[in-house]
C-alpha cells in the first residue's frame, strides 16, 4: 500500500499460488489515501490485480509508466476517482494464461479521473481490454475525462467499453476482438475518434447505444467472418437523444446488412444518410460486403466459449 506522494520503482513482483485455486486477495500495488503516487519500470505477474486505487476518494495527479503485467487475473490497473490531472503510458497486460482473465478480468479500468492522458497501451486477451466508466458500485457518479492515444488490444472479448457520462477523445487505436471491439453505452457521454481501427468476429465491430454524443472519422470498421451471419459491422441504436456521426471511414462486413441504424439496415449506396429519427448522420464512408479478409484468431464457438469459461468458474 503507498499513501500521498509515494513511489514505488524499478521492481519485479511474481505470485505464485503453490497449486490453489485462483481467489480474490489485495492488490500488488493498492494506492489507498493521498495523491499524487507514481509507479514505474516494474514487471507484475500473478497478480489478482496488479495495480489499484479502488475506494481512494483522490488518487489524482498519479503517474503509472512502463509496466509490464503478466497473467492478471482480475484487474491488470484499475485507477478511480482522481481529481486534476494524471498520466497513464507505456502499460502493458499480457494474460495468455489466466483463464479468469478472459472470462470476467478487465485489463485497464478507469473511473472518475478529470483530465487523464493515457498514451502507449495494450491489452492482450482479457473479457474486456479497456473499460471507461462513469459509474462503479460504492463510489459517486464520476465520468472520464481526457484523451487517449496508440491504443492495442487484441483476443479480447471486448476491446473497448465506453459507458455512461464520459468525456473522451481516442486517437491512433486499433482493436480486434472475439466480439466488439467498440461499445458505447450508457447515458450522457461525449467520445470522439479519429484514425482508428476496429475488428471484430462474433459481434458487430463497433456497437452505439444511449443518449450519447459519437463522432468517428478517418477509421476502419470491419466485421469479415463468414461462421457468424447475420451481424452487421456497425450498429448504432435508436436512442431519441444521442448524436452520431460517422465520416470518412472504410466499413466491411462479411453480411449483406453492413451498417445497422435504429435496428433498420441502410444501403451503402445513400450517403450522406440520416437514419434513427434524424439523430444520426452517415457520410463520405466506403461501405462495402466483403467475404475475404484476416480474422481475428478465433473459431467462432469462441464467442460462446468465454461464456461457458464464466459459468465454469463462477
Amino acid at each position: 500500500m503507498i499513501g500521498a506522494g509515494g513511489t514505488v520503482h524499478g521492481l519485479h513482483v511474481t505470485y505464485d499460488w503453490e497449486g490453489r485455486a485462483i481467489q480474490p486477495i489485495p492488490p500488488c500495488i493498492h494506492m489507498a489515501e493521498g495523491d499524487g503516487p507514481r509507479v514505474s519500470d516494474m514487471r507484475i505477474t500473478g497478480a489478482w490485480a496488479a495495480v489499484s486505487s479502488i475506494g481512494n476518494p483522490n488518487c489524482g495527479r498519479y503517474l503509472l509508466s512502463n509496466l509490464f503485467i503478466v497473467d492478471a487475473h482480475h484487474y491488470g490497473i484499475a485507477m478511480g476517482a482522481s481529481f486534476d490531472f494524471s498520466t497513464i503510458d507505456g502499460v502493458e497486460v499480457w494474460a495468455p494464461n489466466s483463464e479468469w482473465m478472459f472470462a470476467n478480468g478487465t485489463g485497464i479500468l478507469i473511473h472518475g479521473v478529470d483530465g487523464v492522458r493515457a498514451s502507449n497501451l495494450a491489452v492482450f486477451r482479457a473479457s474486456v481490454g479497456i473499460s471507461l466508466q462513469s459509474n462503479l458500485p460504492g463510489a459517486p457518479a464520476h465520468g472520464v475525462w481526457g484523451t487517449f492515444t496508440n491504443l492495442i488490444t487484441d483476443y479480447c472479448v471486448t476491446g473497448m467499453l465506453v459507458n455512461g457520462s464520459n468525456t473522451v477523445q481516442l486517437n491512433s487505436g486499433s482493436f480486434q476482438s472475439h466480439e466488439s471491439s467498440l461499445d458505447v453505452r450508457g447515458d450522457g457521454g461525449s467520445l470522439r475518434i479519429a484514425g482508428s481501427r476496429f475488428k471484430s468476429n462474433g459481434d458487430a465491430a463497433v456497437q452505439i447505444t444511449g443518449s450519447n454524443i459519437v463522432t468517428i472519422s478517418g477509421s476502419g470498421i470491419s466485421r469479415v467472418f463468414e461462421s457468424v451471419s447475420s451481424v452487421p459491422a456497425l450498429r448504432i441504436g435508436s436512442d431519441p437523444e444521442q448524436a452520431v456521426t460517422v465520416t470518412g471511414c472504410d466499413v466491411e462486413a462479411s453480411d449483406p446488412v453492413v451498417v445497422e441504424c435504429g435496428g433498420l439496415g441502410v444501403s451503402p449506396t445513400i450517403q450522406p444518410l440520416v437514419c434513427a429519427n434524424g439523430t444520426v448522420m452517415l457520410a463520405s464512408n466506403f461501405v462495402r460486403v466483403s467475404r475475404s479478409g484476416a480474422r481475428v484468431r478465433a473459431d467462432p464457438g469462441r464467442r460462446w466459449g468465454a461464456d461457458r469459461m464464466r459459468q465454469e468458474l463462477e
